[in-house]
């Protein structure tokens, strides 16, 4: 077996199972917990990126994830009411 023959067996032997595995993960991650389907993002002026508008996700154990009309993380929609509304940003603290 020439010198050539050995290091493209080598490199084979390393690369395959470590594709596999990255396959398996892959699949493991997409199908199980939910991460197949991550949530798009658009640019904003205001605060630099945000959620896509009017966007459903399915997340964790078929947690529904909703982005409203203005690409907030909720259900309300701020067009249809004419009451005032008040909005908080930051995080969690806030």
């Amino acid at each position: 077996m020439s010198w050539i023959k050995r290091k493209v067996f080598l490199m084979i032997a390393i690369l395959l199972p470590t594709l596999i595995a990255i396959f398996i993960l892959e699949f493991f991650l997409k199908v199980s917990l939910g991460l197949g389907q991550p949530i798009v993002y658009d640019k904003s002026l205001i605060w630099g990126y945000s959620p896509r508008a009017q966007s459903q996700y399915e997340r964790f154990d078929g947690e529904i994830v909703t982005i409203n009309d203005v690409g907030l993380r909720s259900t309300f929609m701020w067009n249809n009411n004419n009451n005032k509304k008040i909005l908080f940003l930051g995080d969690s603290v806030t």
